[in-house]
């Protein structure tokens, strides 16, 4: 009996704290303009970027890269990309090295993972989009379902993710 009020209890706990997680958070959306000018670092450096994460998979990905990789990785003639780090300064990114992802794909869109949380066998994460091709940087798809959306702007979207166990 105890270990059952025990699973349960824990059962409860991961629900509870999955839904709180689920619900939006306006800091993102709110700071767009500070994702903005690391699109445009990107961009501009998409060239070098690309030559320098050459990637032949589907998916288009050429960057998937944290905060780490800004700070200590770069060439001197990447030095601008350096600014983005201002990004996890400012807790508009996950601080986990783990999570906290910046993905840049071939047709342009940039995934910037705001937030992520682990449940055990499922995650929840907070993304701000560049999505000039409106395809949601493929997000939503492969066991993974879309709780929240909302259009911050022209090709700028606030996604929350939810990664269904029962999916995998």
């Amino acid at each position: 009996m105890k270990r059952i009020l025990k699973t349960l209890f824990f059962c409860l706990t991961l629900i509870v704290f999955s839904s709180c997680f689920n619900k939006s958070n306006e800091h993102f959306p709110n700071n767009i303009d500070k994702y903005k000018e690391a699109k445009e670092i990107l961009i501009k450096n998409f060239e070098i970027l690309k030559e320098r994460n050459p990637n032949d998979s589907s998916s288009g990905l050429i960057m998937y890269s944290n905060k780490y990789f800004f700070e200590e990785n770069l060439p001197t003639e990447l030095l601008d990309l350096k600014e983005i780090t201002s990004l996890w300064d400012n807790n508009l990114m996950e601080k986990s090295p783990i999570f906290g992802i910046i993905s840049v794909f071939k047709d342009s869109t940039i995934i910037f993972t705001a937030d992520y949380r682990f449940l055990g066998v499922s995650g929840v994460g907070h993304y701000i989009l560049y999505d000039p091709n409106g395809n949601k940087g493929n997000l939503g798809k492969k066991g993974k379902g879309i709780v929240y959306e909302k259009e911050i702007e022209d090709n700028w979207i606030y996604i929350i993710e939810k990664k269904h166990p029962a999916d995998n």
